[in-house]
């Protein structure tokens, strides 16, 4: 694998942070998957699949996709919404022949933090916007949107041996 092609990195739940690596660049941000009061529940994975679209339409066709693999819901319904999620992307990626992989929570949060825990367990979200901010040196709306860029900066140190961290260092010097 190479970089001539996009790397995107998706934060799964009804607020779906994403981030992508195009052309030494990263580009982010969070959609609401979340249907609305007249329509269907099936409306959400129909939001998801036009985002990928889009996202296809506007960077090209991504070599590879990744996203959070959480092995562990409070709820069922939760549970249930991260499987459907998980199952679009799947399905979009295999008609696309796109490379598609997981990352463990405790993974990123181990690369982003040096620790897979957070500091203080109440305030794990707010720490991981902060250290994506930090990281990235860009305003981060949320912690689906940091999630995405840490999902992301993982991945592209993970499989193709790239630390972005260390990148974005070099063009601050």
């Amino acid at each position: 694998m190479d970089f001539t092609r996009p790397v995107l990195a998706i934060d799964t739940a009804a607020r779906t942070g994403w981030a992508i690596y195009h052309n030494k660049k990263i580009t982010s941000g969070a959609i609401s998957l979340d249907s609305k009061r007249i329509e269907g529940p099936g409306m959400r994975l129909v939001r998801l699949t036009s985002f990928l679209d889009k996202i296809e339409m506007d960077y090209g066709k991504p070599q590879l996709v990744v996203t959070e693999e959480v092995r562990h819901h409070l709820g069922v319904s939760a549970a249930h919404w991260y499987g459907s999620y998980c199952g679009v992307i799947q399905m979009w990626c295999e008609e696309r022949k796109i490379d598609y992989t997981g990352a463990a929570v405790q993974s990123v949060k181990a690369f982003a933090l040096g620790n897979h825990r957070a500091k203080d367990r109440k305030n794990s979200k707010k720490e991981m916007v902060t250290r994506a901010q930090e990281l990235f040196g860009k305003h981060i709306k949320d912690d689906n949107e940091a999630d995405a860029c840490l999902i992301l900066a993982w991945a592209v140190n993970d499989v193709f041996h790239i630390n972005l961290l260390d990148e974005k260092n070099k063009e601050n010097t």
